[in-house]
This record gives C-alpha cells, structure tokens and sequence, in this order.
C-alpha cells in the first residue's frame, strides 16, 4: 500500500513539473548569462543614479497665480517638461546650445512660446478643454544640491 501511495505522489510530481514552463526559466537564464548586465536583464535599480539638478515648469496667469494645468488644460507637467526638454535637445543638435544653463532670452522666449502653444491646444485624452483667454507665463523651477543642502531658483521662462 505505502509503494502505491508513493508511486500516486512520483506520478502527479511529475505531471506538475511536466507542465511547468521550466523551458522558459531556462531560456531567460541562457539571455541573461549571454546578454550580461544590459538592460532589462540587468540587476542594477533603473534609478541608481540621481541627477545633480533637476526642475519643473509651472504656468501662472497674467497675475501670478499658478494654474492647475490639468484641470484647466487638460495637460498635466510632465508633458509639458517633455515638450521642453524636446526643444533644449534640438537647440543642442542644431549647435546653438551646449547646456540648459546658457539659454539666452530670445531663446526661452521661443521655447516658451512652443510649449504654451502645446498648452493652449488644450486637449488630453481627446477632450478639449475651454481655451484660457489670458497672457500665459512659463517658469522653470530648478533645484541642485549644494553644500549639503538643496538650493532653488525660479526663472520666467517666457510668455505667450
């Protein structure tokens, strides 16, 4: 009885493991041991290293007042810091630009005025949003560590 009861337990071992994609564990495996330390197959955290600065943009009206940008816009920040970024890297590649740092102010007024063109399109997700009459102001809030301590600035960018 007790050889029978043994044989059950080999038996349905084995269907388990028969099922088991174990084939997958092991091609997975063989990428990473070919691939190396590449990503995805890499150990280290995606983040591992912080920038020594980082900034936002923020919209305020003619009066000062931040705006929510994705209640009034339908468009939240971080495509609006893509769309920023997208036109720093274009100034870098057509060799205008070598850092964020020594814009002039023609061309933040021009990098302002793209983003805020992007922003008065108004629509997220297919919804257009009611165009907000007013001047527009974009900043750029930037912050760095410095002595053991963060540090900010605030620059208007431009407006439009």
């Amino acid at each position: 009885m007790g050889g029978m009861k043994l044989e059950r337990i080999l038996r349905v071992t084995a269907a388990r493991v028969a099922r088991f994609p174990w084939w997958c564990a092991v091609v997975v495996t063989g990428l990473c041991l070919v691939l190396g330390e590449w990503f995805p197959f890499s150990n280290f955290p995606m983040y591992s290293r912080n920038p020594d600065e980082t900034s936002v943009l923020f919209v305020t009206g003619e009066d000062g007042v931040v705006l929510p940008t994705g209640h009034v816009f339908g468009v939240t920040s971080s495509p609006l810091k893509k769309v920023y970024t997208r036109v720093v890297a274009d100034l870098k590649a057509a060799g205008e630009l070598r850092h964020s740092s020594e814009l002039t102010a023609s061309q933040r007024q021009m990098i302002a005025e793209e983003v805020l063109v992007f922003l008065r399109r108004g629509k997220a997700n297919g919804v257009v949003r009611p165009v907000y009459e007013g001047k527009l102001r974009l900043h750029r809030r930037s912050y760095w560590l410095e002595g053991g301590e963060i540090r900010e600035s605030t620059e208007l960018l431009g407006e439009g």
